[in-house]
Order: C-alpha cells, then structure tokens, then sequence
C-alpha cells in the first residue's frame, strides 16, 4: 500500500526536485502542494496537485488527512509561525523542511514534546543549511582534538540561486543584523558585509562571498564547540553582487526600509543573466583547530556539476524517507537533520547526480 507524502512547494525549484524523486518511489503517493499550483505540471508522473496555503491552519489540517509526512520546501521561512510543522505534530504527520532561518528552526526545535505526545517526528534544517555543512564538519573533525573555528562557503550555481521565494529570503538577510561567534564571545555583524574573495575547488572556481545569516551560526557551535563560526554567500555573477550591495545601502539611508518590493527587480536582473556564468554549485568548509599541540586547518568541498544544487539540498528528506518508508519511524519528538543523518548515508544519491567530495 503506498503512502501519501505531502510536498508544500513541490513545484518550486528545489521542491520539484525532491517531489519527481519521490514520485518514482513505488510505495509513495506524492501530493504536489503550494499555494497557487501551475499549469503544466505533469500528473502522469506520479504526482498529483493540490492548492494549499500552508499558513492556513484549517486548510493544513483537512490537507494532512491520511498523510504519512510533509516536506516543506516552500520558502522563505522568516516571519512564519511554522504553522505547518505544529499541525503535524498535533496530527502525529512526519515533517522534513529544508529551512535556512534561524527562528524557523528553533519554533520547529520548541515543539518537541508535542510531537513526541502524537508519535511525530520534526526534521527540521534538511536543506543546504546547516545540514551539509554539519556533516562536512563531521567528515573531518575525527582529525582534531579541538575546533575553534569554522567557515562555511555557499556558492550556488547559475540556475541554483532558487526562484522568486529565494531571492526573497536573500532580501530579507541583506542589511539585517547578523548575531554570530567569534573569538568565544557573540558579536553583531550585518548581512551582505565582511565580503572575501575565496578560492573553491574546480569545476566552481574563484568567487566572492559576503557574511549571511543561518541556523548554522547557532548550531556549529554547539555541536562542535566552535568557537568562531562564519556563514558567507555570493552569485557567480558580480553584477548581481554588486546590486545586493546597492541595495544594502539603500536599506541603510531609509533607516532599515524592507527591500521585498525589490525582488521582482533582482529576479528579473538573475533571469537576465540567467545564461551567463557557470552552473556548477559548491557548499564547503574551512576547518581551523588543534591536533597534537600543533595547529591545523582542513577544507572539504561537495560540488554540484550541471546543475546539481537541487540534489544537495533535496537530498536530506529523500533519504529520510526512503528510511521512514523502509523502516518505519520508532520515536516522536523535534530534531536537527545533522543530529539523524550521516555523510555516508547521503553519498549514494549524491554520486547518481554527479555531486562529488573534494578535500584540500
């Protein structure tokens, strides 16, 4: 008997991917959902539409019917109440997000024991962040005695800098106070500063990242007892650099005015430039600690050929539930993706979509 999975923003860039992956399991009935479904979207492949408002707590609820779980992969997370992930938890429905905000994920950690009363279980930062740099840390923290920092590099491809909802999401952070540790003590920096020009391995090349904000920035520290943490980001493009830098000052000079209505002007500058550049995606981090008395630094890489970003991100909650469905769920409760999953176990997939781990 197949069970039904619900994917909230199915259709988007990173959730078509993961919905066309789960529409291939033969024990899954994928549900497609978002808020304003489009046309063309092929119901022959296993996928089946459905409008859904996913901050609507009704119209989840009636939706969640005889689900099994949810991924949400609809995005952007600021400002949401995580609607969706408390009524799985009431309704005792799975969830796997992919969100990349720090409130977000700590309104989906406070709702642990109610999951766990309802049988539940909340995955919550399935996505590019902070799960795949948790595990890269993971990978290589065997050779340290002790890390006092890490630096985790996100370079998205030409077509992985996501649609509308990410470029939204990116807004949001541009200019924003930005709490991260460093040197011990937690400091303010400001979203889309601390620019550095970085090196990653080929086929992504030279780019130029800037300071941005992510779940990461809490959780590293705690789990690896880091004691300088750093999240940065950047185009492929300059020019769309440039312009988020522009736009950073503006929000300055208009005392802290929101840059959303400029997205639909960024989207369509990325869609300008939508050819140019390279589509190779690269997330990495640069390790610094101690092993022996003697300092040490390492960097390891996943690298995303042609288009490849949606895999990485996508990866996480197709293999949560192929285990779920193989295995069952045997625990309710509210947890990182970092906390239940492994490098090793993600690779298998990874290798089928040309997605490869470099170490320097």
């Amino acid at each position: 008997m197949r069970k039904k999975v619900l994917v909230v923003g199915g259709y988007g860039f990173y959730g078509s991917w993961i919905s066309k992956a789960l529409a291939r399991e033969p024990r899954v009935e994928c549900l497609v959902a978002g808020r304003h479904p489009p046309r063309g979207v092929p119901v022959d492949a296993g996928r089946r539409l459905l409008a859904l408002d996913a901050r609507d707590a009704d119209a989840v609820r009636k939706a969640l019917q005889d689900v099994f779980a949810v991924v949400d992969a609809s995005g952007p997370f600021y400002g949401d109440e995580a609607v969706l992930a408390e009524c799985c938890a009431a309704r005792g429905v799975h969830y796997i997000d992919l969100a990349g905000d720090r409130a977000h994920v700590a309104r989906v950690l406070k709702l642990k024991q109610k999951a766990a009363r309802s049988g539940a279980l909340l995955v919550t930062g399935a996505g590019f962040s902070p799960l795949i740099s948790a595990l890269l840390v993971d990978h290589i923290a065997p050779e340290f005695e002790r890390i006092s920092e890490i630096q985790v590099q996100l370079a998205p491809g030409r077509q992985s800098r996501g649609g509308p909802n990410s470029l939204l999401a990116l807004l949001h952070e541009v200019g924003r106070p930005i709490r991260l540790k460093q040197r011990g003590r937690w400091r303010q920096a400001e979203g889309w500063t601390g620019a550095q020009n970085v090196s990653l391995p080929e086929p992504v090349g030279r780019r130029r990242l800037y300071l941005c904000d992510a779940p990461d920035l809490d959780y590293l520290p705690r789990r690896f007892g880091a004691e300088s943490v750093s999240v940065r980001t950047g185009f492929e493009q300059g020019l769309l650099n440039l312009g988020l830098g522009l736009l950073r000052r503006l929000k300055q000079r208009r005392g802290g005015v929101s840059l959303a209505p400029w997205a639909p002007w960024l989207n369509r500058l990325a869609q300008v430039f939508g050819n140019a550049g390279e589509d190779h995606f690269g997330i990495g981090v640069i390790v610094r600690g101690e092993q022996a008395a003697q300092s040490l630094s390492h960097d390891v890489y996943l690298l995303g050929r042609r288009g490849s970003g949606p895999a990485i991100a996508g990866s996480g909650s197709v293999v949560l539930l192929r285990r779920w469905l193989q295995q069952g769920v045997h625990e309710g409760g509210a947890v990182m993706a970092a906390d239940i999953l492994s490098l090793d176990d993600l690779r298998p997939l990874l290798k089928q979509h040309d997605v490869v781990l470099v170490r320097h």
